[in-house]
């Protein structure tokens, strides 16, 4: 595909994303609220509004039931399977960077217990559910300050004994 037929979508896709989000900022609700509202999770939810993933048609009322001003023609969309992409530059964001970090750091600690359990198999993150939560914890760091841990919970689709092919 020619480079700017990629920066032209990428560009739509931008319009889109901020379109939603200023839809979201003038409900004034949180990822949290719509999720509770729609009966998915706050990760999913986050991921629609960036067109990150598919609007499937029995959560599209459930969403426009959250989201009252939503445009037709972005509901339209948001049900059109994404360019699933993302800014090469966001990896210079601390939390995303230390999410990088942890997924390196415990990758191959991950990945070894997956074969031993399971034999050779892969995450298939197509099908992942996750949720991202704040829990307090009965612990005091040094300076007095109770500690408030972000609890990321992520399952993941394992695909077994998948064999590679060529063609």
């Amino acid at each position: 595909m020619a480079p700017y037929l990629n920066s032209e979508m990428a560009l739509f896709k931008g319009n889109i994303v901020a379109s939603l989000q200023a839809v979201k900022h003038r409900n004034g609700k949180s990822y949290n609220q719509l999720a509770e509202e729609t009966g998915l999770t706050n990760v999913y939810v986050a991921q629609l509004l960036r067109r990150q993933a598919q609007l499937k048609p029995d959560t599209a009322p459930k969403l426009r039931a959250a989201l009252p001003d939503l445009p037709e023609y972005l509901v339209n969309d948001m049900m059109r399977p994404p360019l699933r992409s993302y800014d090469p530059n966001l990896i210079q964001d601390p939390t995303v960077y230390r999410l990088n970090e942890a997924v390196m750091h415990f990758g191959e600690s991950i990945k070894d217990i997956i074969n031993e359990e399971f034999g050779d198999g892969i995450l298939c993150y197509l099908r992942i559910m996750s949720a991202l939560g704040m829990m307090q914890l009965a612990l005091i760091d040094q300076q007095g300050w109770l500690l408030n841990q972000a609890i990321l919970l992520a399952q993941f689709e394992l695909l077994a004994d998948v064999q590679m092919c060529t063609f």
